[in-house]
């Protein structure tokens, strides 16, 4: 993580955030930080991930808070009302990343043709971290939202997903 860093108290995200792999930072933060809307921020709890930052609503400014949504929380090791340290990094874009989906006490299942372009599209900008995470907004699975988690990036680092990134969706469901 570069300098400066801000320690934040995390709050829950809005419900237009909830699968957009964002974190809300008020203008004072992003002008200590550095960070325009649409740069990635690290995000450390007891674990460390991204978000793209995205503006506060003015209720929020001036308040040392961060809204983020619960798989960026899982992902970082944090919940509702905990800290996490923010600082703006520039990650690189993945060579290739693999993501497995996530069902629990469900059999192996064909989610279909075409899913790699559409995760990939849906994925764009977002940065990732091996062991993250993550849902796709209006991806569902039989009536429920389908959540995947990465299971390995290249680089191994905080990774950007790019248009040439490599998407793999392994076979199988992984248990959580």
């Amino acid at each position: 993580m570069l300098e400066p860093i801000e320690t934040l108290r995390v709050a829950e995200a809005f419900q237009q955030d909830i699968g957009m792999g964002t974190a809300r930072l008020d203008a004072g933060t992003r002008t200590r930080l550095g960070v325009g809307v649409g740069d990635v921020a690290e995000i450390r709890g007891k674990k460390t991930t991204g978000a793209i930052v995205i503006r506060a609503q003015p209720d929020d400014e001036g308040k040392g808070l961060t809204r983020i949504e619960a798989m960026i929380r899982r992902n970082a090791g944090v919940a509702i009302g905990g800290t996490v340290r923010l600082g703006k990094i520039t990650p690189p874009p993945a060579d290739s990343i693999s993501i497995a989906p996530i069902r629990s006490g469900s059999a192996k299942r064909d989610l279909g043709p075409g899913l790699e372009q559409f995760v990939g599209k849906a994925l764009l900008g977002r940065p990732f971290v091996s062991g993250d995470v993550f849902l796709i907004p209006g991806a569902f699975l039989e009536g429920s939202i389908l959540v995947f988690r990465v299971e390995l990036v290249k680089p191994e680092t905080i990774v950007q997903i790019a248009p040439s990134t490599l998407i793999t969706i392994l076979d199988g469901m992984v248990m959580d």
